[in-house]
């Protein structure tokens, strides 16, 4: 089985670059964390989900780390996309805690921690929409016609699932990621026909690839943000004391002393993700708080970004989502771990 590397998503990346960049004491600080630990949390359970399938893989299947895709103007997510020979599995991850209850009679998906009881978006309706969205965008793309299956899988393990009604279409359809090796071989059995021959597994894999559009959420309008609400120039990633002043070819922090070579590049790619996807010579000096028109030049050479235009016109450009550097830290009151 071959599994590609999950990247961040956008949203995550943008989540951590706004808790680096907007100043500690600001009123909406608390909130964003707490957006922040849902996000990281769901991401967790989709690379646990990608390791369960690792250790456990089906033969010549393909899983391929979440996509969005667009049919007829309607944008839809699917976490964990798995080609198979037979089939193609569509997967609704969701790392939820507490006791999960299912109640078929209405369609309710209730959520308990301790006294609290919420209901929670369906995740079987969810995989049975976009099983239909899958189905009519694989017919847009003349792709030959493939049993589509759907899984909502909980990948925390501590998670309780309950069913009063004990209905068998919901056990099969609502599974916990321990029972997801066992499931696969299931829909294996069920599905013993080659109808995808490697080729066509390469092109639906690549198709998936090609029209990927990840979603790039604007976190600046959300919380209604501006400039004033951010950090000036490059913070201390020891202390958090702001800005590091350039010395010697150095970044070095009046408060602590910690010294940096390459303290600015987080800085410059924070900016991509939640401003524009380029800056200039000009923009880039004002944003490290650094007057050196030839000194912000070889910086921005360094770091090896896609340009357009020339001289005094030249822009630098954001890298790609798989691009991004995966293990950023954040500061320490909005650290959530992620696995």
């Amino acid at each position: 089985m071959f599994i590609e590397n999950r990247p961040k998503p956008y949203t995550l990346l943008k989540y951590e670059a706004l808790l680096r960049k907007l100043l500690p004491k600001h009123r909406s600080h608390p909130l964003i964390q707490k957006d922040y630990a849902k996000h990281a949390a769901g991401f967790q359970g989709e690379k646990y989900v990608d390791y369960t399938l690792s250790i456990h893989p089906l033969p010549d299947s393909a899983a391929y780390p979440g996509v969005r895709l667009r049919h007829k103007r309607h944008p839809f997510q699917i976490d964990t996309p798995l080609i198979t020979p037979g089939f193609v599995l569509l997967m609704e991850i969701k790392n939820m805690t507490g006791e999960l209850s299912y109640d078929s009679t209405h369609d309710q998906f209730i959520q308990t921690i301790g006294a609290e009881r919420k209901r929670q978006r369906n995740p079987i309706q969810q995989s049975t929409a976009h099983k239909l969205q899958f189905g009519e965008w694989l017919k847009s793309h003349s792709f030959p016609s493939v049993p589509i299956e759907t899984l909502s899988v909980i990948s925390n393990p501590n998670a309780i699932i309950n069913h009063p009604q004990a209905d068998q279409t919901i056990f099969d359809q609502l599974i916990h990621v321990e029972a997801l090796p066992e499931k696969l071989q299931e829909l294996a059995a069920k599905h013993p026909q080659n109808i995808l021959s490697s080729r066509d597994r390469r092109k639906l894999y690549n198709l998936l690839k090609t029209h990927d559009e990840p979603l790039n959420p604007d976190l600046i309008a959300q919380y209604n943000l501006n400039d004033s609400h951010f950090i000036k120039g490059i913070p201390c990633e020891h202390c958090q004391a702001y800005p590091l002043k350039r010395v010697a070819r150095k970044w070095v922090c009046q408060n602590c002393g910690f010294m940096s070579h390459d303290a600015h590049v987080q800085v410059i790619l924070d900016s991509f993700l939640l401003g524009k996807p380029t800056i200039t010579n000009s923009e880039c000096r004002s944003l490290l708080n650094y007057d050196s028109r030839s000194g912000v030049l070889n910086l921005l050479k360094k770091m090896n970004l896609r340009t357009s235009g020339n001289q005094k016109g030249v822009k630098y450009h954001a890298p790609l989502l798989h691009d991004y550097p995966q293990d950023t830290p954040v500061p320490i009151n909005a650290r959530t771990r992620i696995g």
